[in-house]
């Protein structure tokens, strides 16, 4: 069964391994993800690539992602989709497993 750590079990180990305060912790981990959100955010706004690099763990960056062709069935042609900005992330070596 696979483990899933969420953002409450990451406050509850920062206040446990550091000794803050549950409200401290909470506003620790919640800058931590506003920061890397936002900067995320304003590289799909404004088009210019962007790349958060965490030592160990991996790097999020934004990039574009060219329009497909797809098929639309109800009235048998083909559409192009847009080009769009997305969010990808590419995991450090280190955390592979051989």
């Amino acid at each position: 069964m696979a483990k899933t750590i969420s953002k409450k079990d990451i406050i509850e180990h920062i206040r446990d391994e550091f000794g803050y305060t549950k409200k401290d912790a909470t506003n620790i981990v919640n800058e931590i993800f506003d920061y890397i959100t936002g900067t995320l955010k304003e590289g799909l706004n404004s088009g210019e690539d962007v790349k958060i690099m965490i030592k160990f763990f991996g790097t999020f960056f934004t990039t574009s992602k060219k329009g497909q062709k797809k098929f639309n069935p109800h009235t048998r042609q083909f559409m192009l989709t847009k080009t769009k900005r997305v969010v990808k992330f590419k995991r450090s070596s280190s955390l592979s497993s051989n």
